[in-house]
């Protein structure tokens, strides 16, 4: 999967699609556009349930 979507440059249209809802001044740093919804489809692929 990390090679499809990197060949696909999913991380910088990730970044590009979010921009707009972060805040450069409020609140903690967050993490990566691309890291997040990497890490959500690998969660939906897998069958792995967001709910604790």
């Amino acid at each position: 999967m990390n090679e499809i979507l990197e060949r696909a440059n999913f991380d910088a249209y990730a970044e590009r699609i979010c921009r707009k809802y972060y805040a450069p001044t409020m609140g903690r740093p967050s993490i990566a556009p691309g890291v997040y919804f990497r890490c959500f489809l690998v969660g939906y692929f897998e069958g792995i349930d967001s709910e604790r």
